[in-house]
């Protein structure tokens, strides 16, 4: 595959084949590739974040309804007594 310069910037060339412009800027590449995989760690760190706090509220839920039961209960015992 031969190339050529397209443009007075040195990494960018044209490839006679397809007639595609290439950036052959490896530094740039890498500092892509760098920032795309901080995103995704930061993207799956959210999304742990939100499963953790569904769970919490999920959690939170059935002890308010254990402390509903458990004040019935209470209720139910102090009718006894008085009764």
């Amino acid at each position: 595959m031969e190339r050529i310069n397209k443009t007075d910037v040195p990494f960018l060339v044209k490839d006679n084949y397809s007639g595609a412009v290439l950036n052959t800027n490896v530094e740039a590449l890498q500092a892509y590739k760098a920032k795309k995989k901080k995103l995704n760690e930061k993207l799956s760190r959210i999304d742990k974040l939100e499963i953790d706090v569904l769970q919490m509220k999920t959690e939170i839920k059935s002890q308010s309804k254990d402390c509903h039961e458990i004040k019935s209960m209470l209720v139910q015992l102090l009718g006894k007594i008085d009764g």
